[in-house]
């Protein structure tokens, strides 16, 4: 892979009404969630922003991690393809070809992951996971040059399934076998369940300085 091509962004813009509380500064591991995603996304990227609310908890923390904190364009609906928007039209004002896309909220995820969707892509106009579980759509790699056509819809007021407007840029599925590294945190039960899976696994890479 080469890194200079690709841009990362964390998806953390979420209300987390299910987590009670801010769910990008909850501590898995050692690390916040915001920061296993920033890792994961770092070591497939030459650089890496956060989507969320600059005067959120999780805009307060990306900044202090020395992130760039994109915010939602004030003309688009609310909802994560509003991020994803914002992180392409910041990938393309740097010049990358490619956004890999990560939930906070999803922390088993790996770089591997992100590897072999930029693999799938080539030749499209994009790559989202699968699994036997299901799309999982946010976890993505957009080819920046494709983004008009989402842009155009949000700024018509849609919000499409995040599934739609990857198909309408021509992205394609991949199917990954493994559904554990696709396990997503909505609750405090969810996540000490998780904390079990980190401490009987294998040590993760300590997070890169940022």
């Amino acid at each position: 892979m080469t890194r200079r091509r690709v841009g990362g962004l964390v998806l953390a813009g979420g209300r987390s009404r299910r987590f009670t509380g801010d769910k990008a500064s909850a501590v898995l591991g050692g690390r916040t969630l915001l920061e296993i995603a920033l890792s994961t996304l770092d070591a497939i990227a030459a650089e890496t922003a956060v989507a969320a609310r600059r005067d959120s908890a999780a805009g307060r923390l990306a900044a202090r991690l020395g992130s760039d904190v994109l915010e939602d364009s004030p003309s688009h609906p609310a909802g994560p393809l509003a991020g994803a928007a914002a992180g392409l039209a910041w990938a393309r004002r740097r010049g990358f070809d490619w956004l890999a896309t990560l939930p906070c909220d999803v922390p088993l995820v790996t770089p591997a992951v992100f590897e072999r969707l930029l693999a799938e892509a080539a030749g499209a106009g994009g790559a989202y996971a699968a699994s036997a579980d299901g799309s999982h759509a946010l976890i993505s790699m957009w080819r920046v040059d494709k983004a008009e056509g989402l842009r155009r819809r949000l700024e018509a007021g849609e919000h499409p399934a995040v599934r739609e407007a990857l198909a309408q840029a021509g992205a394609r599925a991949v199917m990954f076998a493994d559904t554990g590294l696709f396990r997503n945190i909505n609750t405090r039960a969810e996540l000490a369940a998780v904390e079990e899976v980190f401490a009987c696994s294998a040590v993760r890479p300590a997070a890169a300085p940022r």
